[in-house]
Protein backbone atom coordinates (compact mmCIF):
# COMPACT_ATOMS: atom_id res chain seq x y z
CA UNK A 1 0.00 0.00 0.00
CA UNK A 2 1.63 3.36 -1.32
CA UNK A 3 2.19 6.23 1.52
CA UNK A 4 1.02 9.24 0.08
CA UNK A 5 2.41 11.49 2.81
CA UNK A 6 4.95 10.36 5.77
CA UNK A 7 2.47 11.32 8.97
CA UNK A 8 5.09 11.09 11.47
CA UNK A 9 4.17 14.63 12.40
CA UNK A 10 0.78 14.43 12.91
CA UNK A 11 0.14 10.66 14.43
CA UNK A 12 -3.19 9.10 16.37
CA UNK A 13 -3.01 9.85 20.00
CA UNK A 14 -4.74 7.66 22.55
CA UNK A 15 -5.33 7.26 26.12
CA UNK A 16 -5.20 3.61 27.79
CA UNK A 17 -5.45 2.48 31.40
CA UNK A 18 -3.17 -0.49 31.01
CA UNK A 19 -0.53 -0.92 28.45
CA UNK A 20 0.32 -4.39 29.15
CA UNK A 21 -3.22 -5.25 28.23
CA UNK A 22 -3.71 -2.96 25.20
CA UNK A 23 -3.24 -4.62 21.57
CA UNK A 24 -3.64 -2.10 18.20
CA UNK A 25 -5.25 -3.97 15.79
CA UNK A 26 -5.41 -2.86 12.02
CA UNK A 27 -8.18 -4.29 9.86
CA UNK A 28 -7.43 -3.56 5.92
CA UNK A 29 -10.52 -3.27 3.40
CA UNK A 30 -10.37 -3.53 -0.24
CA UNK A 31 -12.50 -1.23 -2.65
CA UNK A 32 -15.17 -3.20 -4.54
CA UNK A 33 -18.33 -2.79 -6.10
CA UNK A 34 -20.40 0.23 -5.69
CA UNK A 35 -22.68 -1.73 -3.55
CA UNK A 36 -20.62 -2.74 -1.17
CA UNK A 37 -17.87 0.36 -1.74
CA UNK A 38 -15.27 -1.59 0.80
CA UNK A 39 -15.04 -4.90 1.96
CA UNK A 40 -12.94 -6.26 5.06
CA UNK A 41 -10.22 -8.41 3.72
CA UNK A 42 -7.94 -9.08 6.33
CA UNK A 43 -6.61 -7.45 9.98
CA UNK A 44 -3.21 -7.51 11.95
CA UNK A 45 -2.63 -7.08 15.85
CA UNK A 46 0.33 -5.98 17.49
CA UNK A 47 0.48 -6.30 21.19
CA UNK A 48 1.56 -3.32 22.55
CA UNK A 49 3.73 -4.78 25.43
CA UNK A 50 5.96 -7.57 24.24
CA UNK A 51 6.55 -5.40 21.26
CA UNK A 52 8.69 -3.79 23.39
CA UNK A 53 10.13 -6.54 25.94
CA UNK A 54 12.72 -8.10 24.14
CA UNK A 55 15.70 -6.69 25.46
CA UNK A 56 14.68 -6.91 29.09
CA UNK A 57 13.05 -4.67 31.58
CA UNK A 58 13.90 -0.97 31.13
CA UNK A 59 15.38 -1.60 27.93
CA UNK A 60 14.15 -0.75 24.59
CA UNK A 61 15.29 -0.48 21.03
CA UNK A 62 15.66 3.17 19.40
CA UNK A 63 14.63 1.74 16.45
CA UNK A 64 10.85 1.93 16.88
CA UNK A 65 9.52 0.81 13.96
CA UNK A 66 7.78 -2.57 14.02
CA UNK A 67 6.21 -5.06 11.15
CA UNK A 68 3.59 -7.45 11.68
CA UNK A 69 2.01 -9.62 9.12
CA UNK A 70 -1.54 -9.37 7.74
CA UNK A 71 -3.92 -12.34 8.07
CA UNK A 72 -7.01 -12.33 5.45
CA UNK A 73 -10.24 -12.55 7.51
CA UNK A 74 -11.82 -15.92 6.18
CA UNK A 75 -8.64 -17.76 5.10
CA UNK A 76 -6.26 -16.39 7.57
CA UNK A 77 -3.43 -16.45 4.37
CA UNK A 78 -0.78 -13.78 4.53
CA UNK A 79 -1.40 -11.27 2.85
CA UNK A 80 1.44 -8.55 3.39
CA UNK A 81 2.72 -6.48 6.16
CA UNK A 82 2.12 -3.28 8.02
CA UNK A 83 5.01 -1.42 9.58
CA UNK A 84 4.05 1.25 12.14
CA UNK A 85 6.11 3.08 15.34
CA UNK A 86 4.75 3.81 18.73
CA UNK A 87 5.83 5.87 21.67
CA UNK A 88 4.29 4.65 25.07
CA UNK A 89 4.03 7.91 27.75
CA UNK A 90 3.76 6.51 31.57
CA UNK A 91 2.92 9.21 34.09
CA UNK A 92 5.02 9.69 36.33
CA UNK A 93 3.01 10.17 39.71
CA UNK A 94 5.01 12.38 42.12
CA UNK A 95 6.27 15.18 40.26
CA UNK A 96 3.73 18.20 41.18
CA UNK A 97 4.04 21.84 40.02
CA UNK A 98 5.77 22.74 43.59
CA UNK A 99 7.31 25.77 41.69
CA UNK A 100 6.63 28.43 39.57
CA UNK A 101 10.43 29.47 39.27
CA UNK A 102 10.64 28.46 35.52
CA UNK A 103 7.43 30.12 34.01
CA UNK A 104 7.89 32.78 31.61
CA UNK A 105 11.79 32.47 32.03
CA UNK A 106 12.32 33.67 28.59
CA UNK A 107 9.83 37.41 29.38
CA UNK A 108 12.40 38.88 31.00
CA UNK A 109 13.64 40.62 27.82
CA UNK A 110 16.90 41.07 26.07
CA UNK A 111 19.06 38.31 24.77
CA UNK A 112 19.97 35.12 27.69
CA UNK A 113 23.29 34.09 27.13
CA UNK A 114 24.04 30.39 27.82
CA UNK A 115 27.18 29.03 28.88
CA UNK A 116 27.90 25.97 26.23
CA UNK A 117 28.56 23.05 28.23
CA UNK A 118 29.95 25.41 31.26
CA UNK A 119 32.31 27.39 29.89
CA UNK A 120 31.74 26.70 26.41
CA UNK A 121 32.48 23.70 24.19
CA UNK A 122 36.63 23.28 23.91
CA UNK A 123 38.53 22.73 21.02
CA UNK A 124 42.69 22.55 19.85
CA UNK A 125 41.72 24.92 17.27
CA UNK A 126 40.87 28.00 20.19
CA UNK A 127 43.64 29.59 21.69
CA UNK A 128 41.85 30.70 24.54
CA UNK A 129 41.85 29.26 28.39
CA UNK A 130 39.38 25.99 27.99
CA UNK A 131 38.38 24.74 31.45
CA UNK A 132 37.13 20.63 30.85
CA UNK A 133 33.33 20.51 29.58
CA UNK A 134 30.90 19.46 31.36
CA UNK A 135 32.26 20.08 34.80
CA UNK A 136 31.25 21.91 38.13
CA UNK A 137 34.63 23.92 37.54
CA UNK A 138 33.52 25.32 33.96
CA UNK A 139 29.92 25.51 35.24
CA UNK A 140 31.25 27.86 38.33
CA UNK A 141 33.88 29.39 35.70
CA UNK A 142 30.68 30.57 33.56
CA UNK A 143 28.76 31.95 36.75
CA UNK A 144 31.72 33.87 37.92
CA UNK A 145 31.28 35.71 34.29
CA UNK A 146 27.67 36.48 35.29
CA UNK A 147 25.58 34.09 33.07
CA UNK A 148 22.61 33.10 33.90
CA UNK A 149 22.09 30.00 32.77
CA UNK A 150 24.37 27.32 31.88
CA UNK A 151 23.51 24.16 29.77
CA UNK A 152 23.71 20.23 31.13
CA UNK A 153 23.65 16.01 27.95
CA UNK A 154 21.70 17.64 30.98
CA UNK A 155 21.28 29.29 30.87
CA UNK A 156 22.18 33.68 35.89
CA UNK A 157 22.00 29.96 32.34
CA UNK A 158 23.86 27.08 31.78
CA UNK A 159 23.78 24.23 29.60
CA UNK A 160 24.43 20.61 30.61
CA UNK A 161 24.34 17.67 28.87
CA UNK A 162 22.52 14.52 30.77
CA UNK A 163 23.02 10.70 30.29
CA UNK A 164 22.56 7.29 32.27
CA UNK A 165 24.67 5.28 33.59
CA UNK A 166 24.41 1.45 33.67
CA UNK A 167 22.90 1.55 37.34
CA UNK A 168 21.09 4.18 36.02
CA UNK A 169 22.58 7.78 37.81
CA UNK A 170 22.10 11.04 35.29
CA UNK A 171 25.65 11.83 34.83
CA UNK A 172 26.93 14.98 33.03
CA UNK A 173 28.37 13.84 29.47
CA UNK A 174 27.93 14.87 25.78
CA UNK A 175 29.78 12.62 24.04
CA UNK A 176 27.92 9.27 22.94
CA UNK A 177 30.97 7.24 23.40
CA UNK A 178 32.98 7.07 26.71
CA UNK A 179 36.38 6.43 24.31
CA UNK A 180 38.44 7.27 27.14
CA UNK A 181 37.71 3.77 29.00
CA UNK A 182 39.52 2.49 25.38
CA UNK A 183 36.86 0.99 23.67
CA UNK A 184 33.67 2.16 22.08
CA UNK A 185 31.22 2.27 24.84
CA UNK A 186 28.20 4.78 25.48
CA UNK A 187 27.83 5.33 29.04
CA UNK A 188 24.91 3.04 29.63
CA UNK A 189 27.51 0.23 29.24
CA UNK A 190 29.46 1.51 32.10
CA UNK A 191 28.34 1.76 35.62
CA UNK A 192 28.72 4.86 37.62
CA UNK A 193 31.72 3.46 39.24
CA UNK A 194 33.42 2.83 36.27
CA UNK A 195 32.62 5.73 35.39
CA UNK A 196 33.95 7.77 37.32
CA UNK A 197 37.26 5.69 37.75
CA UNK A 198 37.66 6.91 33.94
CA UNK A 199 37.90 10.72 35.77
CA UNK A 200 39.60 9.89 38.22
CA UNK A 201 43.01 7.97 36.76
CA UNK A 202 43.44 11.58 35.13
CA UNK A 203 44.32 12.96 38.37
CA UNK A 204 47.96 13.06 39.09
CA UNK A 205 49.09 10.40 42.09
CA UNK A 206 48.87 11.66 45.53
CA UNK A 207 51.20 8.80 47.20
CA UNK A 208 54.77 7.72 46.09
CA UNK A 209 55.22 3.50 45.13
CA UNK A 210 56.15 3.24 48.75
CA UNK A 211 53.24 4.74 50.07
CA UNK A 212 54.47 8.03 51.55
CA UNK A 213 52.71 11.28 50.07
CA UNK A 214 55.49 13.39 47.91
CA UNK A 215 55.09 16.75 48.08
CA UNK A 216 51.90 17.93 46.03
CA UNK A 217 52.34 20.68 43.45
CA UNK A 218 50.02 23.39 43.65
CA UNK A 219 46.54 23.10 42.42
CA UNK A 220 46.82 24.56 39.64
CA UNK A 221 49.82 22.24 38.49
CA UNK A 222 48.20 19.13 39.32
CA UNK A 223 45.71 20.17 36.09
CA UNK A 224 47.91 20.82 34.02
CA UNK A 225 50.75 18.13 33.31
CA UNK A 226 52.20 18.02 30.03
CA UNK A 227 50.89 15.50 27.63
CA UNK A 228 54.61 14.37 27.03
CA UNK A 229 54.13 13.03 30.41
CA UNK A 230 54.31 9.20 30.21
CA UNK A 231 50.84 8.51 32.76
CA UNK A 232 49.15 10.70 30.06
CA UNK A 233 50.36 9.40 26.96
CA UNK A 234 49.32 6.08 27.85
CA UNK A 235 45.84 7.22 28.70
CA UNK A 236 45.47 9.22 25.54
CA UNK A 237 47.26 5.89 23.41
CA UNK A 238 44.60 3.96 24.47
CA UNK A 239 42.03 6.26 22.92
CA UNK A 240 43.50 6.35 19.36
CA UNK A 241 41.91 3.62 18.17
CA UNK A 242 38.05 4.39 19.08
CA UNK A 243 35.60 6.04 16.60
CA UNK A 244 35.12 9.39 18.20
CA UNK A 245 38.98 10.00 18.94
CA UNK A 246 39.66 8.48 15.18
CA UNK A 247 37.28 11.01 13.79
CA UNK A 248 38.54 14.47 16.14
CA UNK A 249 41.76 13.34 17.75
CA UNK A 250 40.62 15.10 20.77
CA UNK A 251 38.50 15.22 24.16
CA UNK A 252 36.79 18.08 25.55
CA UNK A 253 37.97 17.45 29.39
CA UNK A 254 41.29 15.90 28.66
CA UNK A 255 44.01 16.19 30.98
CA UNK A 256 47.24 18.08 28.82
CA UNK A 257 45.00 19.67 26.45
CA UNK A 258 42.08 21.48 29.28
CA UNK A 259 42.31 22.22 32.63
CA UNK A 260 40.69 18.67 33.42
CA UNK A 261 38.47 18.32 36.43
CA UNK A 262 36.46 15.36 37.67
CA UNK A 263 33.38 13.83 35.83
CA UNK A 264 30.10 15.20 37.43
CA UNK A 265 26.23 13.80 37.90
CA UNK A 266 23.19 15.92 37.82
CA UNK A 267 23.05 15.52 41.54
CA UNK A 268 25.85 17.17 42.37
CA UNK A 269 25.57 19.93 39.65
CA UNK A 270 22.12 20.47 41.59
CA UNK A 271 23.91 21.08 44.90
CA UNK A 272 26.90 22.81 44.13
CA UNK A 273 25.71 25.26 41.21
CA UNK A 274 23.80 28.06 43.04
CA UNK A 275 20.42 28.11 43.21
CA UNK A 276 20.17 31.18 41.53
CA UNK A 277 21.62 29.71 38.56
CA UNK A 278 19.02 28.09 36.03
CA UNK A 279 19.79 25.17 33.91
CA UNK A 280 19.47 23.74 30.58
CA UNK A 281 18.95 20.42 31.00
CA UNK A 282 19.86 18.34 27.63
CA UNK A 283 18.39 15.00 27.39
CA UNK A 284 20.38 12.94 25.38
CA UNK A 285 19.64 9.86 23.23
CA UNK A 286 22.79 7.74 21.80
CA UNK A 287 21.96 7.03 18.12
CA UNK A 288 25.63 6.53 17.36
CA UNK A 289 26.56 2.98 17.79
CA UNK A 290 24.13 0.74 20.14
CA UNK A 291 20.64 1.15 18.88
CA UNK A 292 19.39 -0.16 21.91
CA UNK A 293 19.22 1.02 25.33
CA UNK A 294 17.34 2.42 28.52
CA UNK A 295 13.95 2.45 27.61
CA UNK A 296 12.62 6.23 27.13
CA UNK A 297 10.35 6.22 30.46
CA UNK A 298 13.23 4.88 32.41
CA UNK A 299 15.24 7.67 31.09
CA UNK A 300 13.30 10.76 31.95
CA UNK A 301 11.91 9.13 35.23
CA UNK A 302 15.32 8.85 36.47
CA UNK A 303 16.43 12.52 35.81
CA UNK A 304 13.14 13.44 36.93
CA UNK A 305 13.12 12.02 40.64
CA UNK A 306 16.46 13.41 40.58
CA UNK A 307 15.66 16.81 39.77
CA UNK A 308 11.79 16.41 42.12
CA UNK A 309 14.23 15.89 44.72
CA UNK A 310 17.26 18.56 44.60
CA UNK A 311 15.99 21.38 42.11
CA UNK A 312 14.16 22.96 45.03
CA UNK A 313 12.90 26.50 43.19
CA UNK A 314 15.67 26.14 40.68
CA UNK A 315 14.98 27.11 36.99
CA UNK A 316 14.69 24.99 35.02
CA UNK A 317 14.59 24.23 31.31
CA UNK A 318 14.29 20.56 29.42
CA UNK A 319 15.42 20.38 25.81
CA UNK A 320 16.10 17.07 23.56
CA UNK A 321 17.31 16.20 19.73
CA UNK A 322 14.97 13.53 20.17
CA UNK A 323 11.18 14.45 19.69
CA UNK A 324 9.89 11.68 21.89
CA UNK A 325 12.07 12.46 24.55
CA UNK A 326 10.99 15.59 24.19
CA UNK A 327 6.97 14.52 24.21
CA UNK A 328 7.76 12.38 27.50
CA UNK A 329 9.12 15.59 29.13
CA UNK A 330 6.02 17.82 28.12
CA UNK A 331 3.41 15.24 29.42
CA UNK A 332 5.25 13.63 32.55
CA UNK A 333 5.66 17.21 34.11
CA UNK A 334 4.28 20.45 33.73
CA UNK A 335 6.41 22.56 36.42
CA UNK A 336 9.46 22.93 33.89
CA UNK A 337 9.31 23.99 29.71
CA UNK A 338 10.12 21.60 27.37
CA UNK A 339 12.10 23.07 24.57
CA UNK A 340 12.55 21.40 20.78
CA UNK A 341 16.26 20.98 19.66
CA UNK A 342 16.50 19.94 16.03
CA UNK A 343 19.37 19.98 13.27
CA UNK A 344 17.31 20.54 10.24
CA UNK A 345 19.03 23.19 8.72
CA UNK A 346 22.60 21.82 8.89
CA UNK A 347 22.15 18.31 6.78
CA UNK A 348 19.53 16.37 6.46
CA UNK A 349 17.95 14.59 9.80
CA UNK A 350 15.86 11.59 8.53
CA UNK A 351 12.72 12.79 10.72
CA UNK A 352 10.60 14.66 9.06
CA UNK A 353 9.73 16.58 12.43
CA UNK A 354 13.28 17.97 12.24
CA UNK A 355 13.26 18.31 8.35
CA UNK A 356 12.77 21.95 8.39
CA UNK A 357 12.20 25.18 10.31
CA UNK A 358 7.93 24.75 9.59
CA UNK A 359 7.86 21.60 10.75
CA UNK A 360 9.63 22.28 13.77
CA UNK A 361 7.25 24.40 14.86
CA UNK A 362 4.60 22.31 14.19
CA UNK A 363 6.39 19.83 16.27
CA UNK A 364 6.71 22.17 18.97
CA UNK A 365 3.44 24.03 19.04
CA UNK A 366 1.35 20.54 18.64
CA UNK A 367 3.31 18.77 22.01
CA UNK A 368 3.42 21.72 23.85
CA UNK A 369 6.89 22.87 23.60
CA UNK A 370 7.32 26.80 24.81
CA UNK A 371 9.99 26.81 21.71
CA UNK A 372 12.62 25.49 19.44
CA UNK A 373 16.66 25.58 19.69
CA UNK A 374 18.05 25.26 16.22
CA UNK A 375 21.64 26.32 14.48
CA UNK A 376 21.95 30.52 13.77
CA UNK A 377 23.18 29.77 10.46
CA UNK A 378 19.55 30.50 8.37
CA UNK A 379 18.82 33.60 11.19
CA UNK A 380 21.86 34.99 10.67
CA UNK A 381 21.01 35.36 6.92
CA UNK A 382 17.57 35.98 7.48
CA UNK A 383 17.14 37.90 11.07
CA UNK A 384 13.37 37.91 10.32
CA UNK A 385 13.26 34.10 10.82
CA UNK A 386 13.64 35.08 14.77
CA UNK A 387 10.52 37.41 14.57
CA UNK A 388 8.44 34.26 12.84
CA UNK A 389 9.33 31.52 15.52
CA UNK A 390 7.81 34.56 18.36
CA UNK A 391 4.91 35.22 16.13
CA UNK A 392 4.09 31.34 16.75
CA UNK A 393 4.14 32.23 20.45
CA UNK A 394 7.14 30.27 20.97
CA UNK A 395 10.47 31.00 22.07
CA UNK A 396 13.58 31.37 20.19
CA UNK A 397 16.79 30.03 21.06
CA UNK A 398 20.11 29.20 18.66
CA UNK A 399 22.79 27.62 19.03
CA UNK A 400 26.41 27.13 16.60
CA UNK A 401 29.83 28.50 15.82
CA UNK A 402 28.82 31.34 13.98
CA UNK A 403 27.24 32.53 17.74
CA UNK A 404 30.81 33.64 18.83
CA UNK A 405 31.39 36.40 16.17
CA UNK A 406 30.38 39.31 17.80
CA UNK A 407 28.50 41.06 14.22
CA UNK A 408 26.66 37.63 13.95
CA UNK A 409 25.37 37.60 17.75
CA UNK A 410 24.13 41.73 17.30
CA UNK A 411 22.53 40.58 14.17
CA UNK A 412 20.67 38.13 16.60
CA UNK A 413 19.60 39.91 19.39
CA UNK A 414 18.50 42.88 17.46
CA UNK A 415 16.32 40.66 16.02
CA UNK A 416 14.28 39.87 19.05
CA UNK A 417 16.28 36.22 19.70
CA UNK A 418 15.71 35.07 23.11
CA UNK A 419 18.65 33.13 24.18
CA UNK A 420 22.06 32.68 22.59
CA UNK A 421 24.00 29.70 23.19
CA UNK A 422 27.96 30.27 22.79
CA UNK A 423 31.04 28.91 23.77
CA UNK A 424 33.22 32.29 23.56
CA UNK A 425 31.07 33.29 26.50
CA UNK A 426 32.91 36.03 28.16
CA UNK A 427 33.37 37.68 24.91
CA UNK A 428 29.41 37.56 23.62
CA UNK A 429 28.02 38.38 27.44
CA UNK A 430 30.21 41.60 27.73
CA UNK A 431 29.56 42.60 24.06
CA UNK A 432 25.47 42.69 24.60
CA UNK A 433 25.45 43.81 27.89
CA UNK A 434 27.68 47.02 26.45
CA UNK A 435 25.19 46.89 23.44
CA UNK A 436 22.23 46.47 26.18
CA UNK A 437 20.98 43.53 25.34
CA UNK A 438 21.67 40.89 27.34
Amino acid sequence: MPLLDDATNYPFVFTVQDPRTTNLVFKIYEESSLEDRYRHIGSAVGIIESLKCGLGTERESLVRNYTIPILGKESLDFLGTVTFDFLLVRPFPIFGSRSTASKGIWEEGGTAVVGHRGLGQNSPAFKRLQIGENTIQSFLSTVNLGVSYIECVLPAKTLVDVQLTRDHVPVIYHDFLVNESGADLAPHNLSHDQFMYISNIQSPSVTSPTGVKPNLPRPRSKSLELLEDSKIRDFVDRMRGTHHFKKKGFKGNLRGDYIHSPFTTLEEVLIKIPENIGIDIELTQDWKMDLHGPSLNTILDTILTTVHKFSHNRTLVFTSFSPELCILAAHKQDTYPVMFLNESNLFPTGDVRAGNLQEALHFARRWGSQGIVMSSEPFVMCPAFVGWVRECGLVCVLFGGLNDEVGNALIQAKAGLNAIIVDNVNLIKTTLSKEGFA
